[in-house]
């Protein structure tokens, strides 16, 4: 996939629901209400879906997890924005997912599985974040990346096949809707997800760099 056109080759093979790859029932898992599945293969390291949602802020994000509102919250950008899967883009909140999200990215009904996921959570940027990140990482970089043009979306760790149930591992987001944090933890969680993602970014410019 060359380096230019990734943002775009990536947005355009995600599914989204209403086009016949993915459907939205029940979930195999007891409890779970509704489940994302495969209604065609899919192969390892495909884009499947976005994560499509309200963009919020991290100390919106983190009111709503002290709420226990938080069910469907995934990080978007290090410690400065987060997507919630329940609600639209403009702040509406989502009541039937299975009517309203008819053509958008349904990302967020995947159901949590730290055993056997068969997806992860991916995100990619636009030529102009890419740079933007490049020069933040830069001493005395500003952040000047925009939540608009970065992809959230889940991605296929193995060979899937129709009819399966997509399962991705939450993570740290999970602990985070489970129970409320001190602000020491939320520090140091934060840390480590910038840390994490600039390992990231090095890495990919690594990879890159091979390819050419």
């Amino acid at each position: 996939m060359g380096d230019i056109d990734e943002f775009e080759q990536v947005r355009s093979q995600l599914s989204v629901l209403g086009d016949g790859r993915l459907t939205v029932t029940d979930s195999l898992i007891g409890g779970a209400g509704l489940g994302l599945f495969a209604a065609v293969s899919f192969a390892r390291g495909d884009p499947i879906t976005e994560y499509y949602g309200q963009i919020i802020s991290k100390e919106t994000a983190a009111k709503r997890r002290f709420e226990r509102q938080a069910s469907h919250i995934r990080v978007h950008s290090l410690n400065r924005s987060a997507i919630d899967g329940n609600y639209h883009w403009n702040g509406v909140r989502i009541v039937d997912k299975r009517v309203e999200l008819i053509g958008r990215g349904v990302a967020a009904i995947a159901n949590h599985s730290a055993d056997a996921p068969n997806v992860e959570y991916a995100f990619v940027d636009s030529a102009s974040n890419r740079a933007a990140i490049e020069a933040w990482m830069r001493p005395g970089g500003q952040w000047t990346m925009r939540d608009e043009c970065r992809i959230t979306y889940i991605r296929a760790i193995r060979a899937i096949e129709p009819g399966e149930e997509l399962l991705v591992n939450y993570g740290q987001d999970y602990s985070w809707s489970k129970e409320s944090e001190s602000s020491s933890e939320e520090e140091e969680e934060s840390s480590s997800e910038e840390e994490e993602e600039v390992g990231r970014q090095k890495r990919v410019r690594v990879e890159r760099a091979i390819q050419r």
